[in-house]
């Protein structure tokens, strides 16, 4: 006989849980480029071929690249006016959480471009996965769905697991934060 299945708290893409989860990271690694356009000079591929699922920061992210093509020495209070005009100006509000204690520390202060860098590149690639990841559980729940074995359940709770995991938060490095003068608690 086979051991009963138990019950489990899979986010499945679509779902409100994971949706403001990704729209939270969607949020940090746009208003990062924001906070530091010069990150597009390491990263500005990556920040073009970014997977983004809101429209409205997708239209920023869009916005911020051809406001890049446009003028090589862009800078963030440039950037802001830009984006205020075009009516994104509430993405920067601290009463709509811009700069709040949920934001990482490099968001509230200013920050050594080298650890902005070390996160962004690590929060990126942190990104990527969760999006692959989101399809794989789409088809791992379709699976389930279709099977009800054990092996199936134990294949969505293994990838929960890995979505948790690639949540973005301060980068997993010895010395991030020290080219800024602080040590970040990981």
């Amino acid at each position: 006989r086979e051991p009963a299945l138990q019950k489990i708290d899979i986010p499945l893409p679509g779902d409100m849980k994971l949706s403001l989860k990704n729209s939270k990271r969607e949020r940090l690694l746009v208003v990062t480029v924001v906070h530091y356009p010069e990150l597009l000079e390491k990263f500005h591929e990556d920040f073009d071929g970014l997977e983004i699922a809101d429209s409205r920061l997708d239209t920023v992210r869009r916005q911020i690249l051809e406001e890049a093509g446009r003028n090589q020495s862009l800078d963030s209070a440039h950037l802001k006016a830009q984006l205020a005009a075009c009516g994104f100006n509430d993405l920067f509000a601290v009463n709509k959480g811009w700069g709040g204690p949920d934001w990482p520390w490099f968001l509230r202060k200013q920050a050594a471009l080298a650890d902005v860098e070390a996160w962004w590149g690590d929060a990126i690639e942190r990104h990527r996965r969760v999006v692959s990841l989101a399809a794989e559980v789409r088809l791992a729940m379709e699976r389930f769905g279709a099977e009800g074995t054990k092996e199936a359940q134990d294949q969505l709770i293994n990838l929960k697991r890995l979505l948790e995991a690639n949540e973005i938060g301060d980068a997993a490095f010895d010395d991030f934060g020290v080219a800024s003068g602080i040590k970040a608690s990981l």
